[in-house]
């Protein structure tokens, strides 16, 4: 399909010629040039901005090597607890989603990351992913209010307790 976006002459692929007849590929032109002229929608730059969307890796890089270091400059953060964060992203979070785009994560692959867990590392885990998500948020690569842990329910080990008579 040829089209013009800002003057400029666009050539986009719809589908291989094997996967649709020539009616619905013509058809598919047709749905797409309206689209173009009505919304200046261009499908080669929608797909070039999905293509390069954050993952899950930057999202954390991010926060590790921008944020963090800033939280410990003004004393909201100590190197402990960043190291800590480091360490939970290495070894729970990069092997599982590194590569999912920020947009896409949804509740259940959180659940699903957390599910076997034990319970301290769970919850310290979600309170990291939260925060992380939130920035992502704030740094405009997923919509707002649309924090994939928000839900996610925190759980605590039951505990026996006692009240000691004096």
């Amino acid at each position: 399909m040829r089209y013009r976006v800002n003057g400029c002459q666009r050539i986009a692929s719809l589908a291989r010629v094997i996967e649709v007849s020539l009616r619905e590929a013509r058809r598919r032109a047709g749905d797409q040039l309206v689209a173009i002229r009505s919304r200046d929608d261009d499908p080669l730059e929608r797909r070039r901005q999905q293509r390069e969307a954050p993952t899950v890796n930057d999202a954390f890089d991010r926060f590790l090597d921008d944020f963090c270091p800033e939280r410990i400059k003004i004393g909201r953060l100590t190197q402990r607890t960043a190291d800590g964060y480091r360490w939970e992203a290495q070894r729970h979070v990069r092997p599982r989603l590194a590569r999912r785009k920020v947009a896409d994560v949804t509740r259940h692959d959180i659940e699903m990351l957390v599910a076997k867990l034990p319970y301290a590392t769970r919850n310290h885990l979600l309170a990291m992913l939260s925060r992380v998500f939130n920035l992502c948020e704030t740094w405009d690569w997923r919509p707002q209010h649309t924090n994939p842990v928000r839900g996610v329910e925190a759980v605590e080990e039951p505990r026996d307790r006692t009240l000691n008579s004096r």
